[in-house]
């Protein structure tokens, strides 16, 4: 890599973080932040669905035990 190169390089670096100020990083966190928690929502509830689904099927596997039970008697 030339000097002059590795020069301009370095100087536009350091342009980019003089020019973020704060707020640029606040913003990027919290984005950061909502997405991670939407991501972690998703899956939540996903999670969520499938457990009440296999909830709802044992549930009903139970109810045709007992009302099989109660016919035999």
């Amino acid at each position: 890599m030339s000097g002059d190169l590795r020069r301009s390089l370095v100087s536009d670096a350091a342009m980019m973080t003089q020019s973020l100020d704060w707020h640029d990083i606040v913003w990027s966190l919290l984005l950061g932040a909502v997405i991670a928690e939407l991501i972690i929502a998703v899956r939540l509830a996903t999670a969520s669905a499938w457990f009440w689904l296999v909830f709802a099927e044992w549930r009903w596997r139970q109810g045709c035990r007992i009302r099989r039970f109660l016919r035999r008697r």
